[in-house]
């Protein structure tokens, strides 16, 4: 395997196997934990998020909860749920299987990516870092290139390895763009070249689904066990590629 460069990731967070495609609203969230929890308490609500407290039943344990409206995610304190198809909550925390795992983070990708060829029976996720010599390395010996070749629809996942949210600023802004596909493709692969930062954009992002669920993305590959990039999701694989 390929020498990747390690990202530092500090993340805690337990990850979904998967992700509702549809909003929910505060009534539903409240439902779902008041089905394990008590005493629910809202702390703040905005059109993405929901936070707060409540009790557990068995009263051993007073905890803070963040729901993200738009994947149907529920942390409460260390454990993960998901909103389950009745309306409870099913407990993601221990789930291992990496088919679901990889399923999730191909949905959270098509708002974190853009393709550098969209034709393709097959689909590939790489997550590139400006900064990474070995994503340079891999992009310049033609890697991209290999996977189109191989039938795969290739989509780029900019990715800050060392979770800088500078970086992560400028990723959102080019992604957030009006720009195509392959323009911005164009901008991000020319800037990996030279291992410079891509340009700070004033893309309207607060407005862009970037944001949703970024935590839980990146915490995705925490839980994958990802060793840095590039680094490369198949949907016939299930494993990571370092190389291809």
């Amino acid at each position: 395997m390929e020498l990747a460069t390690k990202f530092a990731i500090s993340l805690s967070i337990l990850v979904a196997p998967s992700v509702s495609a549809s909003m929910h609203n505060n009534s539903e969230i409240i439902k779902a934990i008041s089905s394990e929890y008590t005493n629910i308490s809202i702390g703040a609500s905005t059109d993405s998020d929901l936070l707060g407290y409540a009790d557990s039943k068995d009263g051993t344990e007073v905890a803070f909860f963040y729901a993200s409206k738009d994947s149907g995610l529920i942390e409460i304190g260390e454990k993960l749920f998901q909103i389950s198809s009745t309306g409870g909550l099913e407990n993601v925390s221990i789930s291992k299987d990496f088919e679901l795992y990889k399923n999730t983070l191909f949905n959270l990708s098509q708002s974190k990516g853009f393709y550098f060829n969209d034709k393709g029976e097959k689909s590939a996720l790489v997550m590139l870092d400006t900064s990474c010599q070995y994503s340079r390395r891999f992009v310049k010996s033609g890697g991209l290139k290999r996977l189109v070749d191989s039938g795969y629809k290739v989509m780029i996942v900019p990715f800050s390895r060392m979770i800088n949210g500078g970086t992560i600023s400028r990723y959102a802004g080019l992604v957030c763009s009006d720009r195509s596909d392959a323009e911005k493709s164009d901008i991000f692969l020319k800037n990996l070249a030279k291992g410079t930062d891509v340009p700070l954009s004033h893309s309207p992002t607060n407005t862009c689904n970037y944001w949703e669920s970024l935590k839980v993305f990146y915490g995705l590959f925490y839980e994958m066990e990802v060793e840095g990039v590039p680094a490369i999701v198949l949907s016939d694989s299930n494993e990571i590629r370092y190389s291809f």
